[in-house]
């Protein structure tokens, strides 16, 4: 409400009707105030770094417990089929202009009581083969996040340094608790492998929620879609190519489904997903991260996280960097890793004493193509 400043100078001269709305301004007015306060102290998800969510757990401002509860609430919200599929996921597709939806998970890590109670699909289950799925040995995210909670509780510290970090793995890498066959659709004995990959390990260990499997290009094909888990869009524009076999993990970060995703890269399905997704992915080389408990490890295969910033990046590469007795490429990482951890060369600095390389070859229009442009 607007009040005319004479009003306000003399309150006591004007009508007992103006004296009432000058009051209900005021509350209002101290009303706005407490919420603009409330507001800087409600945490909010979307866009949130690492740090911002680390911060908000040790203010109490909220507990992993929340931070899963609400990134199943977007993943519920918008992570339906992108596409019209009246065949079903094998058969012919037409693109959904603004589908509101993009597919990119195509496992969570629920028990089925949690699965059914979200209303989420039975083929999101974490495995297919184990009905019960009732191993303690296997938590979900729930378990995962509430033992954080208890463990914060109990010491008032993080347990890692991705503490409350909610992710999502490509399908193409082993998850002990969640079903691995690089999107496909088969009759398996066994959907899940007998252990993690190393560096899902490392990420556990760092304090890290896996809280998805994200679909792909199956078996790493560039073609967004699998038997499995269907077709999956860009985030951006349902109707645009979310690009390369990884862009279920690109697309789920870029629409604040999970914080931050594990990609795949041969040619450009780490790079590619990012950018189309407006993320940021790293494509380390091959030695830096581990590729053991990899489905199909190539000549040219290398992993890499998307986030959205990217001292994000860095800050779960320094988990899953270095040497794995696994793969024996990461033999070459011994004596060779940077002196400070990847996050301390992620902040602005000057450009005193760096050469800019331009390869003009790229930068002649006359060659673009329309998807150059």
């Amino acid at each position: 409400m607007s009040i005319p400043h004479r009003r306000l100078l003399r309150p006591l001269q004007a009508s007992r009707s103006t004296r009432r709305h000058w009051l209900a301004a005021c509350c209002l007015a101290a009303g706005a105030t407490s919420a603009q306060a409330a507001d800087k102290t409600r945490f909010h998800l979307l866009e949130a770094t690492i740090p911002q969510v680390q911060q908000a757990i040790l203010d109490k401002r909220i507990t992993s417990t929340e931070l899963v509860t609400l990134y199943l609430k977007r993943i519920k919200a918008y992570d339906g089929v992108c596409v019209s599929q009246p065949k079903g996921v094998l058969g012919p597709i037409t693109t959904i202009p603004n589908a509101g939806q993009i597919n990119s998970l195509v496992t969570l890590n629920l028990r089925p009581a949690a699965l059914k109670k979200w209303g989420f699909d039975k083929r999101k289950a974490r495995s297919l083969t184990d009905k019960k799925d009732a191993d303690a040995a296997m938590p979900d995210a729930f378990e995962i996040a509430a033992a954080q909670d208890a463990a914060f509780a109990r010491t008032g510290k993080l347990v890692g340094p991705l503490h409350g970090v909610v992710m999502a793995i490509k399908d193409q890498y082993d998850t002990f608790d969640m079903r691995t066959t690089s999107g496909a659709d088969v009759d398996y004995a066994n959907d899940r492998p007998p252990d993690d990959a190393t560096f899902v390990k490392r990420l556990r260990e760092a304090g890290a929620i896996v809280i998805a499997k994200s679909n792909l290009g199956e078996y790493a094909s560039g073609i967004p879609r699998s038997s499995y888990g269907g077709t999956f869009c860009n985030p951006y524009d349902t109707e645009r190519s979310p690009r390369g076999s990884s862009s279920g993990s690109g697309s789920a970060v870029g629409a604040n489904l999970v914080m931050c995703a594990i990609a795949e890269e041969s040619g450009s399905s780490i790079r590619g997903p990012a950018s189309a997704a407006s993320a940021v992915g790293i494509a380390a080389t091959e030695e830096l991260v581990s590729r053991d408990g990899m489905v199909q490890i190539g000549i040219n295969t290398r992993v890499g996280p998307i986030c959205r910033t990217v001292a994000d990046a860095a800050r779960v590469l320094d988990v899953i960097a270095g040497y794995d007795p696994k793969d024996e490429l990461t033999a070459f990482t011994v004596g060779r890793m940077p002196e400070k951890p990847y996050v301390n060369y992620a902040q602005p600095q000057r450009l005193d004493g760096l050469r800019i390389g331009v390869l003009r070859e790229y930068m002649n229009k006359s060659l673009f193509t329309k998807a150059d442009e």
